[in-house]
C-alpha cells in the first residue's frame, strides 16, 4: 500500500509540475535561472519540461492503476530521481554561485530518492520477477 501511495503522489507531483511548466514557462524558467529567448525558447521549455514531466506523471499514474506495472514504476522512480539528485549534486559540488532554489530542489530530490527507494524496498515482488533484491530466475 505504501509503494502504491508513493507512485500516486509522484504521479500527481509530476503532472502538476508539467502543467505549471507548460502553462507558465517564463515564470517557471525565471525561478530556476533560465532566460527564455523568443517564442522558440518558450516552446522548447514547454515541450522539454512541461511535456516530459507530464509524460512521467502519466506513466507513473498508469503504473499506479495497473498492478502488473507497479514495480516498473517504482524502478523508474528510483532511477530517474537518483539521476536528478546525482547530477544536481555533481553540479553543486563543481562550484558556482547558486540561488537558494537550487539548494531547495537538491533537498527535495534527496527526499524523493529516499521515498522512492523505501517504496521499492518495501514493495511486494511483482509478476515481472523483479524485486528489490534483483531479478529472480
Amino acid at each position: 500500500m505504501y509503494s502504491k501511495a508513493v507512485l500516486f503522489v509522484f504521479a500527481l507531483v509530476y503532472i502538476a509540475l508539467g502543467v505549471w511548466c507548460w502553462s507558465m514557462p517564463v515564470e517557471v524558467a525565471g525561478r530556476v535561472g533560465f532566460k527564455l529567448v523568443g517564442d522558440s525558447g518558450v516552446s522548447e521549455f514547454q515541450v522539454v519540461y512541461g511535456g516530459l514531466e507530464l509524460a512521467i506523471g502519466f506513466f507513473l499514474l498508469f503504473c499506479f492503476k495497473n498492478a502488473q506495472y507497479q514495480q516498473a514504476g517504482l524502478v523508474f522512480a528510483v532511477i530517474s530521481s537518483a539521476c536528478l539528485f546525482g547530477v544536481r549534486t555533481i553540479s553543486i559540488a563543481l562550484g558556482g554561485e547558486f540561488e537558494a532554489i537550487t539548494y531547495r530542489l537538491w533537498a527535495a530530490e534527496l527526499v524523493i530518492v529516499i521515498l522512492a527507494l523505501s517504496a521499492w524496498f518495501t514493495s511486494n515482488k511483482s509478476s515481472t520477477g523483479v524485486s528489490a533484491h534483483g531479478v529472480d530466475s
